[in-house]
């Protein structure tokens, strides 16, 4: 009874903060996603931050959260990609500020998500 709970309750904070990164950037393969946080609920506070700090460093840039997934070696993480306007010295200083501000906190969790450019 209480791990139904606790179920229901993780399903519905995940809902609310996929709901919420909705409405900033787009996300593909939403119920991947989604099943991915309900495995690794470590990474349901880290996500956001990591999305609003990208977003701050790259006010101007297209971001799409996704997840890579390779069967073959059973690995899996998310994916916040950037489609930056220029690839210049610039926009790798700012990608290497952003994963400053969030890889220490990677360290203690089990899931894990990474900053990709397109």
């Amino acid at each position: 009874m209480l791990g139904g709970v606790l179920s229901r309750i993780k399903k519905k904070k995940i809902g609310k903060i996929l709901e919420r990164l909705s409405q900033q950037i787009p996300i593909k393969n939403y119920r991947k996603i989604k099943d991915y946080l309900y495995e690794f609920p470590d990474m349901l506070d880290l996500v956001p931050k990591v999305v609003e700090t990208t977003q701050q460093f790259f006010p101007n840039e297209f971001l799409v959260l996704d997840i890579y997934d390779d069967p073959e070696c059973n690995d899996r993480y998310l994916v916040l990609y950037i489609k930056p306007q220029n690839y210049n010295e610039s926009f790798y200083k700012r990608l290497e500020e952003v994963r400053e501000c969030y890889l220490y906190e990677l360290i203690d969790k089990k899931g894990w998500i990474q900053l990709m450019w397109r």
